[in-house]
């Protein structure tokens, strides 16, 4: 039992932060994409407080993300639900690390 806890860890502290260079090398793409192709969009989507664009502006640029709104543009529709699984993947993935955590530390107590 410990060694498929051990090995749940060792997997889950290997995908975790791949899962998050993923997500930080798609949404890199993301925002390029939008730049070159709705440069009105990004505009919005990195200006903060009236300074920009070029700046971030993570509010707007989750609220966008996790919207339904693709611009009509399928391409960005297809980015976005990358971007989207990739940060999902990296938040459930860190919850379960310390999930994981407790149960191998209640187990090696008793």
């Amino acid at each position: 039992m410990h060694v498929v806890l051990y090995i749940g860890m060792f997997l889950f502290c290997v995908f975790v932060p791949l899962s998050l260079i993923t997500a930080i090398i798609l949404q890199k793409r993301y925002y390029d994409y939008l730049q070159e192709n709705h440069p009105e969009k990004w505009g919005e989507l990195t200006t903060i407080w009236g300074i920009g664009p070029g700046m971030k502006n993570s509010y707007r640029g989750l609220k966008f993300l996790f919207s339904q709104n693709d611009l009509g543009d399928t391409k960005l529709n297809a980015m976005k639900a990358s971007v989207r699984n990739a940060f999902i993947y990296f938040f459930t993935g860190s919850i379960g690390i310390f999930i994981i955590l407790a149960i191998i530390a209640n187990i090696s107590a008793s």
